[in-house]
């Protein structure tokens, strides 16, 4: 008799499973391209897979409540992304440094190879709410930019946000792939002068005398 009741109690368990909905998937590729881009790359350079911290590392789309418990992250119960946000941001990083690079954009340089490697991690990718009906998305990048042998050249924080069209899970995607794509383009635009300036320094060095390289 027990053993009946716990075999109907899993038929029914299967049953309510199998009607809840699927949740509402999202990603960066079903918004609005990305603005045009002015800053130009010419080197080789190697984007790794973007890192990101444990709470970061599913596909849950999070949220807080600055104006209740802003400490407490949470995440929509019928919406997420089709991947973990590190996943979309490094296809994503790539797409787009690949578009201003007129070099050779790749995943990682072999042994000494010359180039460069942007390491980056994701800190902050969520929306935050100021009141119920108000909130803005906020995304922070961490990138160190690598040269021959491993040596950091610069390393900065990016930060962009933008305001949440709505008050939604749909909302927060809206908002959160505008300000992936600007935190990119500001990464972009220091990558190029870091390396700029890379170039001017050897150019300046190779003409430099050489007795008054050692003196």
């Amino acid at each position: 008799m027990i053993r009946a009741a716990a075999i109907a109690l899993l038929l029914l368990g299967a049953a309510c499973a199998s009607h809840r909905p699927m949740p509402a998937l999202y990603d960066f590729d079903s918004n609005p391209d990305p603005p045009e881009r002015a800053s130009q790359l010419d080197a080789r350079i190697a984007i790794p897979a973007v890192t990101a911290p444990s709470w970061l590392r599913s596909p849950a789309l999070v949220y807080r409540l600055d104006y209740q418990t802003p400490s407490r992250p949470q995440a929509y119960a019928d919406s997420q992304w089709s991947a973990p946000p590190a996943e979309l941001l490094t296809a994503r990083l790539r797409q787009l440094v690949t578009g201003a690079n007129a070099g050779l954009t790749t995943t990682r340089l072999g042994g000494d190879a010359p180039g460069y490697q942007l390491e980056v991690t994701l800190e902050h990718f969520e929306q935050v709410f100021t009141s119920p009906t108000q909130s803005r998305c906020l995304v922070t990048l961490n990138a160190t930019l690598t040269g021959r042998g491993g040596m950091a050249l610069e390393q900065r924080t990016f930060h962009a946000e933008r305001a949440a069209p709505s008050a939604d899970a749909e909302g927060a995607v809206r908002g959160l792939v505008p300000a992936v794509d600007d935190a990119i383009d500001q990464m972009i635009r220091w990558v190029r002068a870091t390396l700029q300036a890379q170039r001017t320094n050897a150019v300046a060095e190779k003409s430099e005398p050489a007795d008054s390289r050692h003196r």
